[in-house]
Parts: C-alpha cells; sequence; structure tokens
C-alpha cells in the first residue's frame, strides 16, 4: 500500500516499486551524536530546522537588502533558494540513482517522491492529467501537502502575497530533471501561505511552463481568481539571460572584430584596453603592442586635447563626434573621424571611440573642391553665353556673358524658369523646351537656332547646343549658345550677291569689270564664313576658280 505519495492508479505499480526502494534506503539509519553524525545507507545526512531554510532566510535577506526594497529582497531569497533546492535535489538524485542501480527514468523519477517524503519536505500527490515523458511535452502538476516551507510560515503566524514553497519547486525539478536528462522547472501557483487551501505546482519544460499555466488556470476559472501572482524560478531566468548575454557577446565581438571601422575601449585615464583587428590594422600595432598604448601614442600632438574633450562631452551630452589627426606606428599622421560614447566593459565605465579613416576622403573632397573651382572660373569665363538649367527649366547657373547681353542680373535668373521671362523669343522657348524634354528623355538633339531678346530687346540669332550633365547633385542641361548673328548677316549678303552676279551673267554687255568686283566681294564673304573663296581673280578673261 502506497502511503508516502499519492498517484493516479495507472502509475501505482511503478511507485510501489520505487517505495520499496526508498523504504530500503531509510531503513539503514545510523546515528552517532557523540560524533555528530546521521548516516542514511552509508550516506552522511544532517538535520536542520525547516523554518532556518524558509520563513527566516527570507527575513534575514530582506535584512541584508532593505536599501533595495522588499520586493528586491524577496527576489534574492527566491532565487538563491531555488538554486539550492535545485542542485540538492538534481545531487541526492543521481547518487540514488547509483546506489540503487536505477536505468529507466520512469523508475528513476518514481523515486523522488517517495525520497521527498522520507526526507521531510511533504507528500506529494500527482495528478492524473500528468504526463511524464521524456521530451518537451513533459507536464507534471502536483500538490505538496504538508509542505514544511508553506508549514513554517503558518506557525510563524506570517502569510505571504506570493508562494513561498521556493526549496520544494526546486528540488522537484531538479530530482526530475536528472531523471530525464533534460531541463524542467516547477513553479507554485497556489500556496497555503498565502491562504489557499493547497500547495499546488506545475512542472514542464522551460520553453512550456507558462504555456501549461496558462491553458490550466483557463480550465479552472475558479482557482484563477486566486493565482494573482506566481514566479517561474529564477534559476532558469538567469540561464536564460546568460544564454541571451553569451549570444549577444558572441554578437558584439563578431561586430567588433569584423567591422571595417576601428574599434578602441579606453579606461578614463586614456590607456587602450581593448583593440580590434582593424585598429590594428590602420595603426600598424601588433594586438598585444596596442593594448599597451595610451591616447598620447596615437594621437598627433596639435590633437592631445581631444581626449579631455571626449570625456567632457560624454559625460554633458552623452556622445562625442570629432574630426582628428592621429599617427601610424611608422610616425605617418593621417586624417580621422572618431564617435564615442561610454559603456560598461568588465564591470566599470570605460570609452569606446569608433575611428574611421577619413584621409583619402578628406583629399578627394578637397580634390572636388578645386575641381569645383576650376568648373566655375572656366564657366564664367566662357566667352559664349551658358546657361544651366534642371529638367523643369530652373535656371541653376549662368554666366557673366548671358547678364551682359540679356541684362538680366544673375540673382534675377537663379531658381526662375526661362519660360517666365523674356529672355528669348517666345517660338524660341517653345523650342527650347520641346528639345529639353528629348534630351532629358535621352533623346540626341541637333543643334538648332533660337532668337535672344538683347538688353535694348533687338534680337540676336543664336545657335544651342547641350549635354546634360551632373550639377548640385541633379540631372541638369548645360546651354551654350554660339551667336550666329554675323554669320547670318553674311549668309543673307552672300545671297544678294549671288543673285547679282546670276542677273549681271545674263546681261549681254561688257561686264568683265563688274564680275571682277563681285567675286572679290563674294569670296570676302566667305572668308567671313570660314570657308575658302570661290573665285580665283586673275583676269577678266580667267573666271573660273576651280577648288
Amino acid at each position: 500500500m502506497l502511503d508516502t505519495v499519492k498517484v493516479p492508479t495507472d502509475f501505482e505499480p511503478i511507485f510501489l516499486k520505487a517505495h520499496e526502494y526508498v523504504s530500503n534506503y531509510f531503513k539503514e539509519k545510523k546515528e552517532e551524536p557523540s560524533k555528530g553524525t546521521i548516516e542514511i545507507f552509508g550516506e552522511r545526512y544532517i538535520l536542520i530546522r525547516a523554518a532556518s531554510m524558509s520563513v527566516d532566510f527570507f527575513d534575514t535577506v530582506k535584512n541584508l537588502y532593505k536599501e533595495e526594497g522588499e520586493e528586491e529582497a524577496l527576489n534574492v531569497a527566491r532565487n538563491l533558494l531555488f538554486d539550492i533546492a535545485h542542485a540538492i535535489g538534481k545531487a541526492d538524485a543521481r547518487n540514488f540513482h547509483i546506489k540503487m542501480k536505477l536505468k529507466d527514468p520512469i523508475e528513476k523519477l518514481s523515486a523522488g517522491p517517495v525520497h521527498f517524503a522520507h526526507s521531510g519536505w511533504a507528500f506529494v500527490d500527482i495528478f492524473p492529467e500528468s504526463r511524464p515523458t521524456p521530451d518537451e511535452d513533459f507536464y507534471l502538476i502536483y500538490d505538496h501537502t504538508f509542505s514544511f516551507e508553506a508549514d513554517a510560515w503558518k506557525k510563524a503566524g506570517k502569510r505571504s502575497d506570493c508562494p513561498v514553497c521556493v526549496m520544494n519547486a526546486g528540488y522537484s525539478s531538479g530530482w526530475c530533471e536528472e531523471s530525464f536528462g533534460m531541463p524542467l522547472v516547477t513553479a507554485e501557483i497556489l500556496c497555503k501561505a498565502k491562504g489557499d487551501e493547497v500547495c499546488r505546482f506545475i512542472m514542464a519544460h522551460p520553453s512550456k511552463i507558462e504555456g501549461y499555466i496558462r491553458a490550466y488556470l483557463n480550465k479552472e476559472p475558479e482557482l484563477a481568481t486566486k493565482v494573482k501572482k506566481y514566479e517561474i524560478p529564477g534559476f532558469f531566468k538567469r540561464k536564460q539571460i546568460e544564454d541571451e548575454l553569451r549570444e549577444s557577446e558572441a554578437q558584439y565581438r563578431s561586430i567588433f572584430n569584423s567591422t571595417t571601422d576601428s574599434f578602441l575601449i579606453f579606461d578614463h585615464d586614456g590607456n587602450i584596453v581593448e583593440g580590434n583587428p582593424q585598429a590594428c590594422k590602420m595603426y600598424g600595432y601588433p594586438y598585444k603592442e596596442l593594448i599597451k598604448l595610451s591616447d598620447k601614442d596615437i594621437v598627433h600632438p596639435d590633437y592631445y586635447h581631444l581626449f579631455e574633450q571626449f570625456k567632457r562631452d560624454i559625460q554633458e551630452t552623452g556622445e562625442f563626434h570629432a574630426e582628428s589627426i592621429d599617427v601610424r606606428k611608422d610616425g605617418t599622421p593621417f586624417n580621422i573621424e572618431v564617435m564615442g560614447a561610454e559603456f560598461n566593459y568588465k564591470g566599470k565605465r570605460h570609452l569606446l571611440a569608433v575611428v574611421r579613416d577619413i584621409t583619402e576622403r578628406k583629399r578627394a573632397k578637397k580634390d572636388l573642391e578645386n575641381s569645383k573651382q576650376h568648373f566655375q572660373m572656366l564657366f564664367n569665363h566662357m566667352v559664349d553665353p551658358v546657361v544651366i538649367i534642371d529638367s523643369e527649366g530652373v535656371f541653376l547657373a549662368v554666366t557673366d556673358r548671358v547678364e551682359e547681353i540679356t541684362g538680366f542680373k544673375r540673382e534675377e535668373l537663379l531658381g526662375r524658369n526661362f519660360l517666365q521671362l523674356e529672355i528669348v523669343t517666345d517660338e524660341s522657348k517653345a523650342l527650347m523646351a520641346e528639345n529639353l524634354a528629348k534630351r532629358t528623355k535621352g533623346q540626341d538633339v541637333a543643334p538648332y537656332e533660337v532668337e535672344v531678346l538683347l538688353k535694348d530687346r533687338r534680337k540676336m540669332s543664336y545657335e544651342v547646343n547641350a549635354a546634360l550633365i551632373t550639377y548640385m547633385g541633379k540631372i541638369a542641361d548645360m546651354v551654350v549658345f554660339r551667336d550666329i548673328s554675323d554669320r547670318k548677316r553674311a549668309k543673307e549678303e552672300l545671297r544678294k550677291r549671288t543673285d547679282d552676279l546670276e542677273r549681271f551673267n545674263k546681261l549681254a554687255v561688257d561686264r568683265e569689270l563688274v564680275m571682277i568686283e563681285l567675286k572679290k566681294e563674294i569670296n570676302l564673304l566667305y572668308e567671313r564664313l570660314g570657308e575658302k573663296p570661290r573665285y580665283r581673280i586673275a583676269s577678266v578673261k580667267d573666271e573660273k576658280l576651280e577648288i
């Protein structure tokens, strides 16, 4: 007959066997007060007053942590007691399994509640819905009748707002964890010390415990009203935090070692205590040499003051950002950008400096500024009028020559659309807008003619050549206006003189002298157009010029 544990009928045979194992174990008890020893089955045991490990322990810890507040003190006490009991439960289970030569996980587990009763912790009542399977679906729900912890609180006349049977939870989960070889955790949801009728526990895998508790309380709504507060033991919380911390540290270390920026960690005296591989590469020092240096070993003398500024800025704003000049091991100076913050490193406050070599960036910036200045100089001194407009036709830049010709000041043009200004004729505006739209779509546009309105509102003919460029970060059109008025006049004069020549050719008169003069004038007009003369003037009888 089972009198040390209560279990579902299906479990009775195996627990009867466990009852026999444990009873035989505890029969071999030997007490020798003269030696101060108690031995059970050859193992030395000790007797401890129950209240010392529960209500008195909580009071002691609360007194030690009174400055931190009662809630924090209770958390410390619960965590310590659970950890101790969990470790004891695992160790007792391991020892018992070896002594009694138990191999089967269920047999190992079944001995736990019986051992629990014999050692004075509590009487265990396991519920039928329990599923002690050797996987993450493990589920055990049980009461601890006569729990030594709840009993100690009641006898002391004290009441708790939350469950107090922390050692019961730790020991039982430790025993079962050792039996099944997988992590298990127990949470007490009802406790006599806070006025409940029973001390009730749910044991499960850490990943499932919260879900099982919620499911049970949903199924038992009347009990749920009594379960105002329960704790998932801190042992597993801390383990989870430690796992997350290790993962976080691994991620930090990966970033720290693989980043293309240099990371340097300084103490508040300016000594380098840590550096990543990129820092070693940047400064030219092996790691073991780098971490023996201080800020003054790597900073240019003109910038020694920056470390003190670093500390001041961190204290005032929480961050630091500056440009400086550092020095490599071989004495080569180089430009850097440094960003900094304060953080905890190995339990102390340190300064983290993220250093970026900006030598090439500074050089490129200087080259770009020189290039811009050179472009601006060439742009402003171009003989032909030149404008830069965006895809909408808004002026981004104009040359001095545009001001001279149109009479508009630069400030009157910049930021305005050429369509809104009387700077070209309406017909030319339409043609320019059409061709601008074509170019912005990537289409080629041949040079074309427009009429520009001068300061005195006279019209001048200009040939327009345009090309897409990048200007001030925008895709823009650079438009060059070339004065072709003189060429057009020469063409017109050429046309007239050619007509005259043709007309004289038809006259039946002596025209040699007239022809020579006309040919001279025509040749001059060709020269003004930049072309070769068409006629050779040798004599009045030699009129043809072969080109």
